[in-house]
């Protein structure tokens, strides 16, 4: 093969602003406790993201188009 392909994975992406590695991990720890005071704002705010929902074959889709794009990372 001459392109990228995803093997295995675990999680969902993060939602967008986040706050980095540490904000995911606070968010995956509100998200799994429903008695949280912060819940149900980040089940909002997140559009009722799922952490668990991780699709390899969309994954893989997506990589298919790395050739279009990684030009824009070239120097």
């Amino acid at each position: 093969m001459k392109y990228p392909v995803c093997l295995d994975g675990a999680l969902n992406c993060p939602p967008e602003d986040v706050g980095g590695i540490r904000g995911f991990y606070e968010l995956l720890k509100i998200l799994k406790n429903k008695n949280h005071p912060e819940y149900s704002e980040f089940k909002t705010w997140t559009g009722g993201y799922d952490p668990l929902k991780f699709k390899i074959d969309t994954v893989n889709r997506k990589l298919l188009t790395y050739k279009s794009w990684r030009k824009d990372w070239e120097y």
